[in-house]
């Protein structure tokens, strides 16, 4: 049987023909609750929005599960071989990636087709992918969706791979070991379809919150980790509540993520330790489409960790047109646009951090401006339409560029930091 190297184009329903690309994701469980971190499923339901079919690629989690199940629209999940233990020594981690990659062949060949780009989205789906270009010869995506400060490009990746995808400027990341011209920038996307603008009272009715109609909300979501900055937010209350008080005003802080661990334990004493215990509520970690109502419902979501690799929490909240105050480090100085879709602040800094919260809490006019800036900014920088486009357009400069062995230029596309928000109505600034 001679292979094509093009995989069968799959019919789609519509009547059009979709070209097939595989997703690896060997870390990130795509049968995994869709509450955090990055989602494979998430990324391949954006891509076939534009025309794809996608495959998602992994390990055999339980034995029950079959070999290949359906992950939404033209998209499948195939689990292939059982997963590498944790504490595998190397030469068990070398005979695993050799298993995979035969049977990710196998697979291949059962279906009478070659997959003609590969996009790996974790280190070990890295690893897999050198190995697979050195035999194959095809276009090779690495994505770093989320790369902390202290975070390197992994420099045998870097230089094998034919694009690395980066959420942030080059210039903010030392040490490159490929030439900046391999590095694309390409945001992750808030999924439009959970979260979007709702009317700030039917979010808090939907919640069941019983709070007066004037209590000012500022939402934390997120892993109850010490670089989160929670003991932060909690120092920043006191002079907020002060404040707020003279305007007779109530505040409550709503702590998203709780987990039933030591972590939240520590964020309940902390609580009790600052006075807020009667002002706060935490709330074990939800599913996303009712995380989207906490972002609603909250006057302002506060971000104020000490490191941040993108920004997630900031972009989802921006999506539901909600202000955010955050830290400025890592990828929220990326996310967050300054006077435009937020403020940011310096990491630790409780009084800054206060003062910043209370800005868009006292001024009605300034706050509307950035709630409607922050669902602009959304939709046309972090939406899961503005990241299929990107990849897309990508993927298809890549396979071009590997037919006709030319370059190709890439075009100029929206990136945060180079978005022009127009505006009008100033915040007024507060001393």
């Amino acid at each position: 049987m001679t292979l094509s190297p093009f995989p069968h184009r799959v019919r789609a329903a519509e009547g059009a023909s979709r070209q097939a690309i595989a997703l690896l994701a060997l870390e990130t469980n795509p049968d995994a609750p869709q509450g955090r971190g990055s989602s494979p499923q998430h990324l391949a339901k954006t891509l076939v929005k534009l025309g794809w079919q996608v495959d998602i690629f992994t390990a055999r989690t339980t034995a029950t599960l079959a070999t290949i199940t359906p992950g939404g629209d033209h998209c499948r999940i195939v689990r292939l071989v059982e997963p590498l233990p944790e504490t595998a020594p190397a030469a068990v981690r070398i005979a695993w990636q050799a298993q995979f990659l035969q049977a990710f062949q196998q697979f291949q060949t059962k279906q009478g087709s070659q997959y003609p780009l590969l996009h790996t989205c974790d280190r070990l789906s890295g690893q897999l992918g050198q190995r697979w270009q050195q035999e194959r010869h095809l276009p090779w995506v690495h994505a770093y969706w989320f790369l902390d400060d202290r975070d390197r490009l992994d420099p045998a990746i870097a230089q094998k791979a034919d694009r690395i995808v980066v959420p942030r400027p080059v210039a903010d990341l030392p040490d490159l070991p490929c030439p900046p011209d391999k590095l694309e920038i390409v945001a992750w996307g808030a999924d439009s379809e959970i979260f979007q603008s709702l009317p700030k009272t039917a979010a808090r009715e939907a919640l069941g919150l019983d709070l007066p109609a004037d209590t000012a909300i500022v939402l934390f979501a997120g892993r109850f980790a010490a670089h989160k900055g929670l003991a932060t937010l909690c120092a920043a209350c006191h002079p907020l509540q002060a404040q707020l008080a003279q305007l007779n005003r109530p505040l409550h802080l709503l702590l998203v993520g709780g987990q039933q661990d030591a972590a939240q334990r520590e964020v309940e004493q902390l609580l009790a330790t600052s006075k807020l215990t009667a002002t706060a509520t935490v709330v074990p970690w939800v599913e996303r489409s009712r995380l989207a109502l906490y972002y609603a419902a909250a006057d302002v979501v506060a971000i104020p960790s000490d490191r941040e690799p993108f920004g997630r929490v900031a972009i989802e909240a921006m999506a539901c047109g909600t202000p955010v105050v955050a830290s400025n480090v890592g990828g929220l100085r990326f996310t967050v646009i300054p006077e435009e879709t937020g403020l940011l602040v310096p990491p630790g800094d409780a009084e800054r951090l206060s003062r910043a919260i209370a800005r868009i809490l006292t001024d009605e006019l300034g706050a509307r401006r950035l709630r409607r800036q922050a669902s602009v900014c959304s939709q046309e920088c972090f939406s899961d339409m503005a990241l299929a486009i990107q990849l897309s357009d990508l993927y298809r400069r890549l396979l071009t560029q590997w037919l006709t062995q030319q370059p190709v230029q890439a075009p100029p596309l929206a990136v945060p930091w180079q978005v022009d928000l127009a505006s009008p109505l100033p915040l007024s600034k507060v001393s």
